[in-house]
């Protein structure tokens, strides 16, 4: 499993993700909330065994990326969601499941996690962008690598 935060520019982020046979390519608004900080703050929660979906706004649509945790396994899940309102102004919501996985720590949650790491390595403009605060990255590295000492 595979995740890529490109160069973000002008207030859109070009992601990758990829799967075996699976590729799914959108780019991203920052508004109305910064997804990649959203992202780092649910994977945090979703460490802790808590239910998270961050939201990827890609106007008028959605991608939203789900993970949730059992007792031993992680699930993700992406779903594609549109919400129209036709010319009586009945609005109509659609939401269809277009990847979902389930498996370990190091299958699900360490793909995302280095995805996100990479990303705040990236050199680009504040104004293109907002960084993720790096308090939040730092909590992230610790509960990652007490995970990662747990199960070894």
């Amino acid at each position: 499993m595979k995740l890529i935060f490109e160069k973000p520019e002008n207030g859109w982020l070009p992601i990758r993700f990829e799967n075996e046979d699976f590729r799914l390519e959108f780019t991203s608004s920052k508004i109305p909330e910064n997804p990649t900080d959203e992202f780092c703050k649910n994977l945090i929660l979703s460490s802790q065994g808590l239910k998270t979906k961050t939201v990827f706004n890609i106007e008028p649509h959605n991608y939203i990326f789900n993970l949730d945790k059992d007792q031993k396994n992680y699930q993700f899940k992406i779903v594609f969601h549109s919400e129209s309102i036709d010319r009586f102004g009945s609005t109509t919501i659609d939401k269809k499941v277009v990847f979902k996985k389930v498996g370990d720590f190091e299958e699900i949650v360490l793909p995302l996690y280095r995805s996100l790491k990479k990303f705040t390595t990236l050199d680009y403009k504040v104004s293109d962008w907002k960084k993720i605060e790096s308090s939040k990255i730092e909590k992230l590295d610790k509960i990652i690598a007490k995970q990662k000492a747990i199960r070894n």
